[in-house]
């Protein structure tokens, strides 16, 4: 082989969202590398799904693209292998078809159960409950990743005979079997994720165990010498170690690939293992005369693949057991050779978590955008120059004081324990970047500080562990490496190819498996390793002995707080509230260590345990004070006791709870006890402790409902108050003669019902700054405040002025309330259903109006019309509503977007759960992730969001908020020139026309009224399904005819003064048919469409300054309709019509699609320069390709074709971390 220079081998690596394909040449340099994205579907929660159909045709284009790219000719390659997800594959016996994994209604092309799947949790209990011996070869119990839990979830759910006509693999060797038609299986796969037993273990013979297979249930896999599974080694099947010749690539597969049919193809492995290939053979002084090639000193080698988790992958000539680490596996790489697999939990995640939970994080964004690098990079370059600036020796010094652990998903290795959790010395109340810092060094050192744990535990037990070789994305990061190599007290060796390691292994094993049968001698895979490896880079421990000390006094503290941890979590407290093993009281405030530590019980949240340690206290002793307790949270003094530098601790730390959301008190008062119970999200008082899904849904319509239904009420209160005479000569607005009121005073009358709109522009102001600034539920309340106010004051008022300042303060609550309601409603909403959700609270709007009418209408009976108490009791029965919604508005949960964005991740993401349903809660996952992604980029920009530079589009880079601002003042404007308040001012003129007198007059005013609420139910219905401009256009369309129709009946009628019943009823007619329309398009889009389309960051301001165009049309339309009827009649009409018109084609330009899709993608639909929607829908596609976290990739049955869209779902599986 080493004279053949033109020969290439082909690695390909199949992870969970792509296939990616390597071509190396004889010396292992890459020459070629090219990528294609795979589809995943899950149609369940809990079930994530693939196609070897759509996974191979990703690799045909990958190879193609590849070879393509190395500028070389298919005949040039001699050699292909494969890495896979350990990812199971069912094909028929009898066919070789793909066979659906989903059940009897799922796609045949869906034929792989990928390996984050959880639909076999009861499968996996059910296997280690029998605590069988095979399962010390799996670490002591299966995963439910593994492919036996998944095999026996497919016999429960799938007909028997179906059953017995299954094949399973694992993927890496269906792919092999497509490339071959070969069933050979690798022993990395069968070995590692299925439970043989290869040959020279001390436990049976090689093979499957019967005995194991008739525990668990699948005893139907034995049937003809397990053919199901492989079959019998050397009878029935063929097993293989790693690039071992599987058989030549058939011509059909070859013609798929673009190859040459006959060259060879190699055993397979997990992609971990080829991670392992890609990496530990790396040519490198370590120490010795010269570099080592020898296999012997494999052993010494460990593999670190670090990315979202970390994988310690270790070789051995012994068969080694160590808790807490999978394996031993033998035969899997080399034959006779065991390897064991260790593992950190979502060591990138906590990385992620840690910085972005923190206080300062936006801060330290917008600053490492500005300095043009990456976070990671800033915070290493700032933590470095702190070191410099406090006069450090290196930076370790800076945390000489602080401890932080990090298991907040549990422990893999060495404890091997999911229960455990984080914890902190050294809390304080500082929010700075340089706090920030801290805790993020706090985690890099936490990672190392495991590591070598892992590597000690490893070595106890036989091991020789002396090198860590490390790839992954973690890489990046020298200031971890550099902690790694030193709390290990060993080099790290970065290989050249560090973020293709696993197909650079890959390619090996095609190497490999070229060179048998070849003619030429074979070559062993560390004879291949030790050709292709490239040198790769050496980090050294550190040298200064200061900070050996140092690491080294930081592990034995790593230690205490790891192994002390499980004990002081068997601490338990009775229902009193004492600490059974002290008596110390929950409720009062303790004095430990002469540290203040103050204890705030709050109900139904997650257990943590707190415990102080003065200066003096020793590493060994600072725990025995530990407490835990379920369902209380703990406020820590972090400024210290009497100035003795105390500073708090916090045990029990979970992913859910940022760091910011640490209570920190100086004392516990009434007031403090309030506020927190009424902040927290989860108090089992609240709603949403109580309701979940629909039903906390619909809960949240009714409080939504109940505000804009007091908006409907406060609109149409003041036409029955208006008709009141006690009113009008109380305010001095005119007389009343022979039981009719004249009003003489025009202008006031109009200036107390217009300074209301003066009110709410006023207010939406207001409310926008308050509902960003303070939340959507604190608007609620303020809003309510004033509106009680407002009315308390109305009707009380005695004279005009005194009617004028209640109004607009009336307005201003009002305004609050309509900046906040919308927003809060499509925050809660699925994105499915928002529109829905709107359109019902805008029926309760309508229904409002409806009250107001016939509330005024029966008053007027009442002393004959005389008494104050017709228009002084509407009013205030707007007080009543109002302290419904002050009062109960605190029971129910904040928007989860607002939460997530004020760095509450984990209260957001329990009241995305509770509106998702529990059960669903891998959806409300990648929501949650879509919505942080959000978060973070627009943390990261740099745009101001006054309303000043919201309206002019100042320092808005491609947010384009200004257009948004346009847009929806410009809409809401639209609305009210429309024609409904014209329709309702000329109404009564159109009823004259018609022959009916006044009292008929007011109650067809009264039945329109109704028929108008009514119309607003097929909004709720449609505008989901045809979405926001269909409903503009038909709705513009047919107020438009009606409009028309109306004027020129009118016209009619007055033109034939004999004949004028049949002209008015007509007209008539055509006031209810434009009432229809209107409630069921106009209503409500121009409400919902400011609440959707602005930043999370300015949403609410956003959708103040929809009610400013509100404001602006109303208040300008009050105005200036009187005269202009008074000057052109009936013709009024026909402008409005021809403002419908208009409308259709501005709505067609201008207004982007929102319906069905999520408020995160909406805002990708304003990036385009041009502000046309076609332009907005091309950058729309683009965006969504580039950010695909942003995605809908929770929806159900549907496809999402990047990790992103997944790893998040299950940090705690090895194989995301080499595609990160």
């Amino acid at each position: 082989m080493a004279g053949n220079t033109e020969f290439h081998y082909i690695g390909i690596d199949v992870g969970t969202g792509s296939a990616r394909a390597c071509v190396i040449d004889h010396q292992g340099n890459i020459v070629g590398l090219a990528s294609q994205s795979i589809k995943t579907w899950q149609p369940h929660p809990e079930f994530y799904e693939q196609s070897t159909k759509d996974i191979w045709n990703s690799i045909c284009a990958a190879v193609k693209q590849a070879i393509q790219e190395a500028g070389l000719h298919p005949s040039s390659i001699r050699g292909l292998a494969f890495d896979a997800t350990c990812s199971l594959a069912v094909f028929s016996k009898e066919t070789n078809n793909p066979v659906s994994v989903g059940g009897p209604k799922g796609s045949s092309d869906q034929n792989v159960i990928l390996w984050l799947d959880h639909r076999a949790v009861a499968e996996t209990k059910t296997i280690n409950a029998t605590g069988h011996p095979v399962l010390q070869y799996v670490g002591g119990g299966m995963s439910v990743e593994m492919e036996m839990p998944k095999i026996l979830w497919l016999k429960n759910h799938m007909d028997p005979s179906k059953f017995q006509d299954c094949e399973f693999y694992d993927l890496a060797d269906a792919l092999t079997h497509l490339a071959t038609g070969e069933k050979t299986r690798s022993y990395c796969s069968v070995i590692c994720k299925q439970g043989y037993l290869a040959a020279g273990t001390d436990y049976g013979e090689e093979g499957w165990q019967l005995e194991f297979l008739n525990q668990i249930g699948l005893e139907d896999l034995a049937i003809d010498d397990y053919a199901q599974i492989g079959g019998i080694n050397g009878k029935n099947g063929r097993y293989l170690s790693a690039g071992e010749r599987v058989g030549p690539l058939s011509e059909k597969a070859a013609l798929e690939l673009g190859l040459s049919p006959g060259i060879a193809v190699g055993s397979g492995v997990i992609d971990a293992y080829a991670d392992w290939i890609g990496t530990v053979g790396a040519k490198v002084d370590l120490g010795l005369d010269g570099p080592i090639d020898h296999r012997e000193h494999l052993s010494h080698r460990l593999a670190l693949v670090a990315g979202t988790s970390t994988c310690h992958l270790a070789m051995t000539n012994d068969e080694l057991f160590v808790a807490g680490v999978w394996g031993p596996y033998r035969d899997v790489l080399f034959s006779g050779a065991y390897v064991a697999e260790g593992g950190q939990s979502a060591t990138g995640e906590l990385i992620r978590h840690v910085v972005e939970s923190h206080p300062a994080y936006s801060k330290t964004a917008t600053e490492a955008k500005k300095a043009g690098i990456s976070l990671y990079d800033f915070l290493n370059d700032y933590l470095r120059e702190q070191a410099k600036e406090s006069e450090c020796a290196h930076v370790s010094e800076l945390a000489k004081h602080f401890f932080f652990y990090g298991d907040l998903w549990g422990n893999r290795s060495p404890i091997a324990d999911a229960q455990m959790r984080g914890a902190v010395i050294g809390l304080r109340s500082d929010t700075s970047i340089e706090n920030l810092a801290l805790h993020y060094y706090g985690a890099l050192e936490f990672i190392a500080l495991q590591t070598r744990q892992i590597v000690d535990t490893m070595n106890e037990r036989g091991y020789q562990i002396s090198t860590i070789f490390m790839s992954g994305s973690q890489t990046l990061n020298d200031l971890l490496i550099h902690l790694i190599a030193s709390c290990c007290k060993m080099p790290v060796i970065v290989p050249e190819y560090v973020h293709a390691a696993v197909c650079h292994g890959a390619a090996m094993l095609a190497a490999m498996a070229a060179s048998q049968g070849s003619g030429e001698e074979s070559k062993d895979l560390w004879s291949i390793m030790t050709q292709m490896s490239k040198p790769g880079r050496r980090l050294d421990p550190t040298a200064d002995a200061d900070e050996q000390r140092l690491l080294q006094a930081k592990y034995e503290v790593f230690l205490d707080m790891c192994f002390k941890q499980p004990k002081a979590s068997q601490r338990s407290v009775n229902r009193q509230g004492f600490v059974r093993n002290n008596g110390l009281s929950l409720n009062v405030c303790l004095r430990l260590s002469a540290c203040s530590l103050y204890i705030l019980k709050l109900p139904r949240l997650a257990p943590c345990r707190v415990v102080c340690r003065s200066p003096s206290t020793t590493p060994a002793e600072w725990n025995r004070e530990g407490l835990n307790t379920p369902g209380f949270v703990y406020a820590i003094s972090g400024f210290g006791s009497w100035g003795n530098g105390c500073l708090g601790h916090l045990h029990g730390l979970r992913p859910q709870k940022p760091f910011q959301r640490t209570a920190y008190f100086s004392h516990i008062t009434p007031l403090h006890a309030m506020l927190s119970m009424l902040n927290d999200e989860r108090a089992h008082w609240k709603i949403a402790a109580r309701l979940e899904k629909k039903r906390l849904l619909i809960a949240v319509n009714c409080l939504a409902g109940l505000a804009i239904f007091f908006f409907g009420y406060d609109q149409g209160m003041m036409a029955g108050v208006n008709d009141s005479k006690s009113y009008v000569e109380r305010m001095g607005l005119g007389y009343e003669k022979n039981g009719s009121i004249t009003v003489t005073n025009t202008l006031l009358q109009g200036g107390i019902v217009s300074v209301y709109y003066l009110g709410t522009l006023v207010g939406c102001f207001m409310g926008g700054y308050v509902s960003d600034r303070f939340g959507r539920i604190m608007s609620l309340a303020f809003g309510a405040a004033w509106g009680i106010l407002g009315a308390a004051l109305q009707c009380t008022a005695m004279n005009p002025e005194w009617m004028i300042i209640s109004r607009l303060i009336n307005g201003i609550g009002t305004g609050i309330l309509n900046a906040t309601v919308p927003v809060y409603g499509s925050e809660l909403a699925d994105y499915e259903s928002r529109g829905m959700f709107i359109a019902m609270e805008f029926t309760l709007n309508i229904v409002g109006v409806v009250v107001a009418y016939w509330l005024g209408f029966g008053l007027r009976y009442i002393d004959n019309g005389t008494s104050e108490f017709q228009w002084r009791f509407p009013i205030a029965f707007q007080i009543v509503m109002l302290l419904l919604l002050i009062i109960g508005c605190w029971f129910f949960p904040e928007s989860p977007r607002w939460l997530c964005m004020t760095g509450r991740r984990d209260e957001a993401f329990y009241v995305l759960k509770r509106l998702r349903g529990s059960e669903n809660e891998h959806a409300a996952m990648v929501e949650m992730r879509e919505i942080e992604a959000v978060v973070r980029l627009e943390a990261e920009s740099e745009e101001k969001t006054t309303y000043f530079h919201m309206l002019f589009g100042i320092d808005q880079g491609d947010l384009h908020i200004a257009r948004r601002v346009q847009l929806v003042i410009w809409l809401q404007i639209l609305q009210c020139w429309s024609g409904i308040a014209g329709v309702t001012m000329y109404a009564p003129t159109i009823f004259q026309i018609a022959g009916f007198d006044s009292e008929k007059t007011m109650w067809i005013s009264g039945l329109n009224n109704i028929f108008y609420a009514f119309a607003t139910l097929i909004c709720v219905v449609t505008i989901d399904r045809i979405g926001r401009r269909w409903t503009l256009w038909w709705g513009a369309a047919g107020q438009a005819v009606a409009m028309f129709l109306a004027g020129g009946l009118a016209r009619g009628g007055i033109d034939n003064p004999d004949n004028q019943g049949p002209w008015g009823v007509a007209a008539t007619s055509m006031v209810y048919l434009y009432t229809f329309v209107f409630g069921a398009t106009w209503l409500t889009v121009p409400w919902l469409y400011p609440a959707e389309i602005f930043p999370l960051k300015v949403r609410a301001k956003g959708n103040a300054w929809g009610v400013v165009g509100w404001s602006l049309g109303n208040g300008s339309l009050t105005l200036v309709l009187p005269y202009i009827f008074a000057a052109i009649g009936e013709n009024t009409l026909h402008v409005f019509g021809a403002v419908n018109l208009i409308s259709i084609p501005i709505v067609w330009a201008f207004y982007p699609e929102s319906s069905q899709r999520t408020l995160e993608e909406i805002d990708m639909l304003f990036a385009a320069e041009s502000p046309f929607t076609w332009a907005a829908e091309a950058k729309f596609k683009t965006l969504i390709a580039e950010h695909p976290d942003i995605g809908r990739a929770h929806q159900r049955h549907s496809v999402f074709e990047t990790e992103k869209g997944l790893h998040y779902i299950d940090t705690e599986h090895k194989e995301t971390v080499a595609h990160n």
